[in-house]
């Protein structure tokens, strides 16, 4: 009862803010019941929801992010838009002069960014890869039965692509430096890290986020990664940066040493190497 109470009041009253920061760190998640991550079936309810609109705004002619061009775009569709635009300039690139792309999406929920691959890059087949949480693969396998979905990063270990690429997900791993360092080695070319929070004056920190508002009916931890110190650990696991993007994004974390902004950031392979070949 208490526990309802309590979850009730972060919904509706806030419970202060929907970012908050959190000092003691990823210890949080084992000392508060309702930080329950991504795992939930609420987070692929929200998202199918929203799956039609998504694909629709890749076959018709409106701003990407939007339903209907008639009217002004908000604050969030044009972060949306992008967000978007930003994607479908990276696969354009890492798809030149290819007629197959494999692409491994870390974190890709049900597979959403499939449908923007194969409208960035018409005419080139898609080998599209995802690795997330189990209820997420559950229902993308489903959506896309021609993919390849993976619960665990050791299952593509053996795989290497000509994309690799994590949007708004990279920063809710508490180990981000070991993650980095599997997604540079599973790609052969470029590795795309986008939707990232980062901070510039102050060092790396952790924050919780309340997504009741986007129907996720969950909390979870992430990061606001240190630029800097992003950006070292990639020159640490063999990438260069190549672009960066800004994305229009940013979140107030109440009584953070700092707010982050979003950023997406495109690396290449200092020494590339071939995919690996369909079998």
């Amino acid at each position: 009862m208490l526990k309802r109470l309590v979850k009730r009041w972060r919904r509706d009253a806030g419970g202060g803010a929907h970012f908050e920061y959190v000092p003691e760190g990823w210890t949080r998640e084992t000392t508060d019941s309702l930080v329950k991550g991504w795992n939930v079936a609420a987070v692929v309810d929200a998202q199918l929801a929203r799956l039609d609109a998504w694909r629709k705004s890749f076959a018709s002619s409106a701003p990407l992010g939007m339903s209907d061009a008639s009217r002004p775009a908000t604050s969030g569709e044009i972060a949306t838009h992008n967000t978007a635009v930003s994607f479908a300039y990276v696969v354009a690139l890492a798809a030149r002069n290819k007629d197959r792309l494999s692409l491994l999406d870390w974190g890709g929920g049900v597979g959403q960014y499939c449908f923007a691959a194969e409208a960035a890059a018409p005419g080139v087949a898609i080998d599209y890869h995802c690795k997330e949480v189990p209820v997420q693969c559950n229902h993308g396998r489903r959506i896309l039965p021609h993919a390849t979905f993976y619960t665990d990063d050791a299952q593509f270990a053996h795989r290497r692509f000509d994309l690799v690429f994590a949007s708004g997900a990279l920063h809710y791993a508490q180990d981000w430096q070991a993650v980095l360092g599997r997604l540079a080695d599973a790609t052969g070319s470029h590795l795309y890290v986008t939707r990232l929070p980062v901070v510039f004056e102050s060092e790396s920190f952790v924050y919780l986020q309340r997504a009741y508002a986007h129907g996720y009916d969950t909390e979870y931890l992430g990061w606001a990664l240190n630029r800097s110190a992003f950006l070292a650990a990639a020159e640490s696991s063999g990438l260069k940066l190549v672009r960066e993007f800004l994305l229009n994004e940013s979140a107030h974390i109440n009584n953070a040493p700092e707010d982050p902004q979003s950023r997406g950031f495109l690396f290449k392979r200092k020494c590339p190497r071939p995919p690996t070949p369909d079998r």
